[in-house]
């Protein structure tokens, strides 16, 4: 799992000027503000991180450790490229800060004097909801060391609301590794319900989305899909079934959405909540998270989600396209898709937000979805003048710690503009995914939802 990255070294030393420079460096006065900040946001007691990092002594014990992790760029985990564009979820190391830690590292982590040490800066600021959502029944983990576990939770919304802020609060920090949060429309409840009784337990196993492995295709039934392309209407209605609230990783900044937006949440909609546990961290114990939801009658600007998808790849059919293929041994397959207004996902988007095809909407936030196979994903704009802009780009794909980011900027796409998806994988020997301790062989690969599958999806964060 991604702590083992700490055991890659760095290959190098610390510039001698860079520590020359620095000698007077010390915890309580230099460190302690970029740790508090960018590291120990996981790695705090009973957290995600295989060890604490909130005091001098607890630094100290991992210092060496610590100065590989951060010269190799394993730590902190931040996937997004900066050549790309600018993130307000941004918890990477500027060059000022890595700098000043390797340094403090090289130094022995000295712990200087308590007196000069700045406010701790670590977040803690619980979030003033005035909905607590919780998980329906206690689980505890049973497949090691990764398990996925979707359970359903009624809203019961009488009248249309919208989300303006969330927090996940995890109950068992040290193994929950993420949380997703899919909106399931009504006429979705008894599908879900199904998948809750037949598997023992709460809820069900899942992995790419809220759906059983086996039931990657209920919501796009090639057996009927050509008889709905006749109808867009009712292809759009029968995609738009699930959407995507947000989700939640260890370190990621979460709380209010941008400020005058929201997300709708309509009678009859359930939460399907999809939790990551990984018991390498901790013994397996039963958890009950909850999630804490800001909530408004109206907002300004009311926001949805927009997924960005070749129909071709979960459907496999010709008439629609290419389907997806990532062949055994292929080192750099990819696949690609060009998503314009007519796109159905596309129109879905626009209704929700009560917008028409002549007018331009604001994109706030992006993020691509892989599962093991992935290591290179991105989204740009293809501009109707012929320009291109990027909007989010994942150099070095790591499925354990992706998300949905939120732009410093927001990305105007006006009428013209196409999105562009575009995802690359590794089906090499050496990328293979570890199933009871044995890297797998490679094998042809192609879309769905089970831990040896791959997606290619994109979400955006739409206004007005």
């Amino acid at each position: 799992m991604w702590w083992m990255l700490w055991l890659v070294g760095c290959g190098g030393e610390v510039d001698s000027e860079v520590a020359s420079s620095t000698e007077a460096l010390t915890y309580y006065r230099d460190a302690k503000p970029v740790i508090d900040a960018k590291c120990a946001t996981c790695h705090q007691p009973g957290d995600v991180g295989p060890f604490p990092m909130t005091t001098a002594e607890e630094v100290a014990a991992v210092g060496a450790i610590s100065a590989l992790a951060v010269a190799s760029n394993a730590m902190p985990p931040f996937l997004p490229s900066h050549d790309c564009n600018d993130y307000t979820t941004d918890y990477d190391l500027t060059p000022d800060e890595e700098a000043l830690l390797l340094a403090f590292f090289d130094a022995g982590s000295p712990a200087g004097d308590p007196a000069t040490a700045v406010p701790s800066s670590i977040p803690d600021a619980t979030l003033a909801a005035d909905r607590i959502l919780r998980l329906p029944e206690p689980y505890t983990p049973q497949l090691e060391p990764d398990d996925y576990r979707c359970q359903l939770i009624d809203l019961e919304l009488t009248e249309p609301t919208y989300v303006t802020g969330f927090q996940v609060w995890p109950d068992q920090r040290a193994l929950v590794h993420h949380t997703i949060m899919y909106i399931a429309g009504d006429a979705e409840r008894e599908t879900f319900l199904g998948y809750d009784d037949a598997e023992e337990g709460p809820g069900w196993t899942c992995y790419g989305g809220p759906r059983p492995a086996d039931a990657s295709t209920d919501s796009l039934d090639p057996a009927d899909l050509a008889e709905l392309l006749a109808d867009p209407d009712a292809l759009t209605e029968r995609l738009s079934a699930i959407r995507s609230l947000g989700g939640w990783v260890p370190g990621a900044q979460q709380g209010m959405l941008p400020e005058g937006t929201g997300i709708l949440l309509h009678p009859g909609d359930q939460l399907v909540v999809q939790m990551h546990y990984n018991t390498l961290s901790a013994a397996p114990v039963a958890d009950q998270s909850e999630i804490a939801l800001v909530t408004a009658p109206s907002v300004p600007y009311p926001a949805t989600t927009l997924a960005l998808i070749d129909l071709a790849w979960p459907t496999g059919l010709a008439l629609l396209g290419e389907p997806m293929d990532i062949p055994a041994g292929s080192p750099d397959a990819s696949a690609e898709v060009v998503v314009d207004r007519d796109d159905p996902m596309f129109q879905q988007a626009l209704a929700n937000l009560g917008v028409g095809d002549d007018e331009p909407i604001r994109v706030h936030g992006a993020g691509v979805h892989m599962h093991q196979l992935g290591v290179d994903g991105r989204i740009d704009v293809l501009e109707a003048d012929g320009g291109e802009s990027c909007v989010i780009h994942y150099p070095d794909w790591d499925f354990a710690w992706q998300g949905t980011h939120m732009l410093t900027d927001a990305v105007t796409l006006q009428p013209g503009d196409a999105l562009r998806l575009r995802c690359q994988w590794d089906n090499t020997a050496a990328n293979q995914p570890v199933i009871d301790g044995t890297p797998m062989e490679p094998r042809d690969v192609t879309w769905g939802e089970g831990t040896t599958d791959e997606m290619c999806l994109g979400n955006l964060y739409v206004t007005r």
